[in-house]
């Protein structure tokens, strides 16, 4: 089985980079976004960054 090192950590989906890179072009602060997808503030940060996409 694929476990996590960490278990509390979820996994990205292709459909949330999608709605993130959405929401962010729309204009959406990273707290907006980060309850959009249920998510933290910082986790969206980061994720955005990954995606060379800087939001906020």
């Amino acid at each position: 089985m694929d476990q996590s090192r960490y278990p509390l950590v979820r996994r990205w989906t292709p459909q949330e980079h999608a709605r993130l890179l959405e929401l962010a072009a729309a204009g959406s602060r990273p707290d907006e976004i980060a309850r959009a997808l249920g998510r933290t503030e910082p986790a969206v940060r980061v994720r955005a960054h990954l995606l060379t996409f800087h939001c906020g």
